[in-house]
């Protein structure tokens, strides 16, 4: 996008038209490329400076300290599935609820909120890979056994065909090594 786009752009996320200096940033640190607009605009909007040359860790690790304890196990149980795999709401609901989740729509809710989810129908996955690849960094080995045992149990009375199918298949090698 040009200048003009992401003053526009800015302005209807921020409420305000940016500053010089903050287009400059923009433009610096995304070259344009609209989903590190996004990612920039989001930054800045929490107060800090729009992440250099899709370095999004620290935006991601400041959106996961600010998320409810349930959303935030809900966005663990979808980083430790497979890159860019979608998993069905209600497998989702189960492993959830088996790490102590019972409200999954607010969970649900406060991700959408953040943009940390994707919805396509009923299945679920994080925004974009790079939100997975930042979140996978942060977990321990004893939380992803954890959250890996979770989805077994949300899987374990599937038939072999359901395991088979597209909102399941992301999950093999989580649940492989639990």
């Amino acid at each position: 996008l040009d200048r003009a786009a992401m003053a526009a752009w800015f302005a209807s996320e921020v409420g305000r038209p940016p500053t010089p200096t903050e287009s400059d940033s923009l433009q610096d640190a995304t070259g344009g490329r609209a989903h590190e607009i996004k990612i920039a605009i989001e930054a800045m909007k929490l107060g800090g400076a729009p992440p250099l040359h899709g370095d999004y860790a620290g935006y991601y690790e400041c959106a996961r300290r600010q998320l409810s304890g349930h959303a935030r196990t809900v966005a663990e149980l979808l980083s430790v599935i497979n890159r860019d795999a979608l998993v069905s709401e209600d497998l989702l609901a189960v492993a959830a609820e088996g790490l102590g989740v019972g409200d999954l729509g607010s969970a649900l809710d406060e991700l959408q909120a953040r943009r940390l989810l994707k919805r396509e129908g009923c299945e679920l996955s994080l925004s974009h890979s790079s939100v997975r690849s930042a979140w996978l960094q942060l977990i321990n080995e004893l939380r992803r056994l954890q959250l890996g045992r979770a989805w077994y149990k949300a899987v374990h009375d599937l038939t072999l065909p359901q395991l088979a199918g597209p909102g399941v298949v992301g999950l093999l090698p989580v649940i492989t090594t639990s």
